[in-house]
């Protein structure tokens, strides 16, 4: 059988969803509604004030990385020649 390397992404994903799914198991033996949970008030709020700030690092930071990039980019073109 053949072993993935130690630092490889995929190797902790079933993990990762057995967790997932053992904690869904969890929450409905308490009896606790997962879509009464996802659609409260709160939680809509939380995920709306982290889409606003993870948008906001979005707009902040990747243009000027992309842009760098392509600069590096159109630099290694120019002196290769292509």
């Amino acid at each position: 059988m053949k072993q993935l390397p130690k630092n490889n992404p995929q190797k902790g994903f079933i993990k990762n969803i057995l967790l997932f799914i053992v904690v869904l198991i969890f929450i409905g033996y308490f009896g606790k509604d997962i879509k009464k949970i996802l659609d409260s008030d709160i939680v809509k709020n939380n995920f709306l004030n982290s889409k606003a700030y993870f948008g906001n690092i979005y707009d902040s930071y990747v243009p000027n990385i992309t842009s760098s990039i392509f600069e590096l980019l159109k630099s290694f073109i120019r002196r290769v020649n292509i």
